[in-house]
């Protein structure tokens, strides 16, 4: 799986960006044009060029490029079998490709709530919780690996969260996960792959 990684919002050209949106296919058009804040349209901009420079790295033609949605809403490539997911936080976007089913989540590392915890993790995530030296760090994990599994699933955050571990147990699925600057990426796959990070700048 590579995962295409974007951080450099205060070198991109919004106005760019903006009128890009007239280039994109209708549905991610009508995706970005729905957020009212310029900032937000150009994260959604950003994430399908994003995606775009991903499969043309891989190899595929993007210029007709089309969507198809699940019942669950998650998009995948139409007559591609190439699988994808994006997120972001902040100015930081992700996208991951693999040529399997894929569920990819980054958050930022923030400061630790018990009560937050509490709500979302299962025992034996708050009992490696308290024996943890960094819970920032270690929670960030936690939460970043339940996003990707939701990802993977193409179901909403209102799922039970805590049971997450044991359904990826059960699942018997891969999970990768690794620290970038101050956030927290994860990945979940449904076998063990090779993971690689690029970097990409606007230009």
């Amino acid at each position: 799986m590579k995962i295409y990684l974007f951080d450099d919002m205060h070198n991109a050209d919004i106005n760019y960006l903006l009128n890009y949106i007239d280039k994109m296919p209708k549905q991610r058009a009508a995706q970005a044009q729905k957020y009212t804040h310029i900032r937000d349209k150009a994260i959604c901009v950003l994430s399908f060029m994003l995606l775009k420079y991903g499969l043309n790295e891989i190899g595929l033609k993007t210029d007709n490029i089309e969507f198809i949605y699940k019942n669950n809403g998650k998009p995948y490539i139409k007559n591609e079998n190439v699988f994808f997911n994006i997120s972001h936080k902040d100015d930081v976007i992700i996208c991951g490709l693999s040529d399997s089913e894929c569920g990819a989540d980054i958050e930022k590392i923030k400061p630790y709530k018990q009560n937050l915890a509490e709500r979302i993790c299962s025992s034996e995530e708050l009992k490696l919780l308290s024996q943890c030296d960094n819970k920032e760090e270690e929670f960030a994990r936690i939460w970043t690996i339940k996003e990707s599994y939701l990802k993977y699933k193409g179901i909403g955050i209102a799922a039970d969260l805590k049971s997450v571990e044991k359904n990826i147990l059960k699942e018997n699925l891969y999970i990768y996960s690794q620290k970038y600057d101050e956030y927290l990426i994860s990945v979940c796959l449904p076998v063990k792959s090779e993971i690689s990070i690029h970097k990409v700048s606007f230009e």
